[in-house]
């Protein structure tokens, strides 16, 4: 009797963004896993509280595949998530740094020691922190021009 096979399913943005890291680590870990898009300017709709108000019936005929992962699959109403399926059983984890986290301990990339674990969650905060200066940055309304230190 063979295992049964563990399979990935990325649902996020058509763009790199927060899955980005996320699908490093699968390509790293050389792990086929499909990369769900979702267009931008579909979110919204996706999040809106009319469509749930709507009633299952009618939503199930406006988009069957956004009432199955908006209802079901996005447990903070956000993405990036990870599907995990395993023997039929699906699990979900969402916020890129938990999945990232779960991945690369998952295929035991996440360094050798307790030591080396934490070094990485290192890695992980800095650039978490470096990425929330260059967003906030960018979605202001300022007109602040970056420039090398004299």
């Amino acid at each position: 009797m063979s295992l049964p096979k563990t399979s990935y399913k990325l649902i996020y943005f058509n763009i790199k963004g927060r899955a980005e890291p996320i699908r490093l680590i699968l390509a790293f870990a050389n792990v086929t896993f499909e990369d769900f898009g979702i267009e931008i300017s579909e979110w919204p709709a996706w999040k809106s509280s009319k469509f749930e108000k709507q009633g299952r019936m009618k939503f199930i005929q406006y988009n069957h595949r956004v009432w199955n992962y908006f209802i079901l699959e996005f447990p903070w109403g956000q993405v990036p998530v990870l599907e995990v399926t395993n023997g039929g059983e699906t699990e979900v984890l969402t916020q890129t740094n938990a999945i990232c986290r779960f991945l690369s301990r998952r295929f035991n990339i996440n360094g050798e020691n307790a030591f080396e674990e934490a070094k990485c969650d290192e890695l992980v905060d800095a650039i978490n922190d470096y990425t929330k200066g260059v967003s906030k940055e960018s979605y202001s309304n300022s007109n602040h021009v970056l420039s090398k230190p004299a």
